[in-house]
């Protein structure tokens, strides 16, 4: 576990295409499941739709309701400030270590 979190403190950032591999890889945050569904360049950040739960409502352009769906969330993958990987990545912290060496 500590050559995990030793591992996790590069200084340099993963390549963004090692990060587009991650999409539809699946995250357990506590009792919720999470699927990457995007990879945002600025941060960068991960786009996570929940996969169970209530449906929350999706507004179109003028803000009126347009359709229920999972609710997606943004993730940072580094912490602010540096290049430590987020710890909320979860057990996708491993592959992305994977993906750097």
């Amino acid at each position: 576990m500590q050559a995990m979190q030793d591992s996790a403190n590069h200084s340099n950032p993963i390549p963004f295409n090692q990060l587009l591999d991650l999409i539809g890889q699946r995250l357990r945050s506590g009792n919720r499941i999470y699927t990457v569904v995007e990879v945002l360049a600025e941060g960068p950040c991960l786009v996570l739709e929940k996969q169970s739960g209530p449906l929350g409502i999706q507004m179109n352009q003028h803000g009126e309701p347009l359709r229920r769906t999972q609710n997606l969330i943004s993730l940072p993958v580094y912490l602010p400030g540096d290049w430590t990987l987020n710890p909320h990545l979860g057990e996708l912290t491993e592959l992305l270590l994977a993906s750097r060496d």
